[in-house]
């Protein structure tokens, strides 16, 4: 979905108007980059964060108890110690799980944001360990890679990526797939907004790198489905489509 800047009350409605249209069974919500607030470079979107971040978590929250799922979204948020963050934001079934701060931020972000110290955060999400990167992250491999170290078979990315890198999205997303053998779940703003233009292409792939769904430049759902015992092959088995990597990377040559 595009989220318009300072529209909070309209974003939302829309994303309840996809949820509404979704008619497979689902366990997991990922919702794009700043979904709420809108995505942008306007120094304003402070204050807005700043007062509507609780409406936004307490939304999320109820999605998440009222479907008994988990919800992965990308959210503006101050922290503790006052600073302002592009992170996600995490609920299974009514309880805050933590965030994820994006840890390289772009271009007019650094303007606004202070960049997360922790790549490779692990959150337990329907049993199963999935780990967070965000948008420019994606150029980063170490972001991904050690979250997939630390346990994670899927990896859940909100995008508001620019439209004429689509070569750079449609690389690197297959890559941080095959790379680390899990799952790539992208939820990627379509359209434009003041003087940007976005990508879209929300899309999942497996393990193989294979894009199993992509939402193209639409605003609307995808699903697919995930399966542990594909994630174990592509890591550790050697065969015909499967390379192994996993069973043959050497940990102790890296710092």
């Amino acid at each position: 979905m595009r989220s318009e800047p300072f529209k909070l009350e309209q974003n939302l409605k829309k994303a309840q108007s996809l949820i509404d249209k979704i008619f497979v069974p689902f366990e997991y919500i990922l919702f794009p980059e700043l979904f709420g607030t809108g995505y942008t470079w306007d120094e304003k979107i402070l204050e807005y964060i700043d007062a509507n971040q609780k409406l936004i978590e307490d939304w999320l929250k109820a999605i998440s108890k009222k479907y008994l799922c988990a919800v992965i979204a990308g959210i503006g948020r101050k922290n503790e110690k006052g600073e302002y963050k592009n992170g996600v934001t995490l609920f299974e079934k009514g309880t805050h799980l933590g965030y994820y701060d994006k840890t390289h931020l772009f271009r007019g972000e650094k303007e606004l944001f202070s960049p997360g110290n922790h790549p490779g955060k692990i959150f337990k999400l329907g049993g199963i360990k999935c780990g967070i990167s965000i948008c420019y992250e994606i150029g980063m491999p170490e972001v991904t890679r050690q979250a997939a170290l630390n346990g994670a078979e899927i990896l859940f990315m909100p995008f508001a990526f620019g439209r004429s890198r689509y070569q750079t999205y449609n690389t690197l997303t297959k890559a941080r797939a095959i790379e680390n053998g899990a799952y790539v779940v992208c939820s990627s703003t379509p359209g434009g907004h003041q003087g940007l233009e976005f990508l879209g292409h929300s899309r999942i792939l497996a393990p193989s790198g294979e894009i199993l769904c992509d939402a193209l430049d639409k605003e609307t759902w995808i699903a697919a489905e995930y399966d542990s015992e594909v994630v174990s092959r592509f890591r550790y088995e050697e065969d015909d489509l499967s390379s192994g990597y996993y069973k043959n990377f050497r940990k102790e040559l890296f710092k």
